[in-house]
């Protein structure tokens, strides 16, 4: 595995483009790119963040997708269409920056009482992974709290209607979703492609790595034991830290960790 750190670790305190110096800083050689708006998704900005990351590898691509992402599903034509020509401009992005696949929300879970139907939402997800394959990318269906993918269970019923469907597995989101990581893992197994990591409390709160209960020996064993060899990308929130440059020992200890259970890829 590489340790990596996605882009969203630094909002909103530096623009995108800013963010591939601060990474060289750390140490780090591969990332997730979080485009932050609408002018982000266009071309010429692609093209920017090409020439800006130099040597460091673009494992994802995560979109604003609340913007968009729901509408992907929605019963009327025109609406997934507009939905879906802003998602191809996501996946262009990703295409110029040579990202393997697009980290994904998909539903918000707006209303508690409405009844999602798990297998139609599988076989329109396909169609989307068909619109995706088309440019090079695989989505990636991450764990999120206050999204469709807000327990385990959702993965088993998406995954058996969508063959193409990859997963992120997202540790914080876990916990806030109330179930362990460990769960989330078991149902991810060989369709998990990206992985997000900070800390947290008892109550979900996140913290930086270190700062909070994760047992990151023991996620990086159980990712080893699933197969897993891909990314694993820092996700911190600004609001955990005063400078980037906290996050240099973290990075350092992280990587300590993945060498000491044997999984660290330099």
């Amino acid at each position: 595995m590489k340790l990596g750190i996605s882009s969203a670790s630094f909002f909103p305190n530096f623009k995108t483009e800013e963010t591939f110096d601060l990474m060289r800083s750390l140490g780090v050689d591969v990332a997730e790119v979080f485009l932050t708006t609408f002018s982000e998704f266009e071309h010429d900005f692609a093209v920017l963040l090409k020439e800006r990351k130099g040597l460091i590898d673009i494992n994802s691509v995560h979109a604003y997708g609340t913007a968009f992402e729901p509408m992907l599903y929605n019963a009327a034509e025109r609406t997934r269409g507009d939905s879906e020509r802003m998602m191809q401009k996501v996946l262009n992005v990703a295409k110029v920056l040579g990202a393997k696949s697009y980290t994904f929300h998909g539903q918000s879970r707006l209303k508690k009482t409405y009844k999602y139907d798990l297998a139609k939402i599988g076989k329109r997800t396909e169609e989307l992974c068909g619109i995706a394959k088309s440019y090079g990318v695989e989505i990636a269906f991450e764990n999120v709290h206050w999204a469709l993918f807000n327990e385990p269970d959702v993965f088993i019923e998406l995954k058996n209607q969508s063959p193409s469907l990859k997963c992120c597995l997202d540790v914080k989101q876990a916990k806030q979703s109330g179930y362990s990581y460990k769960e989330y893992i078991e149902v991810m197994a060989d369709r998990l492609v990206t992985v997000h990591i900070t800390d947290y409390d008892d109550n979900g709160n996140t913290t930086l790595p270190y700062k909070g209960i994760c047992d990151f020996e023991d996620l990086f064993i159980r990712l080893k034991d699933a197969g897993y060899n891909g990314a694993v990308l820092l996700e911190v929130y600004g609001k955990d830290y005063s400078s980037y440059i906290e996050l240099l020992p973290i990075i350092n200890r992280l990587k300590e960790t993945m060498d000491k259970v044997g999984v660290l890829e330099n």
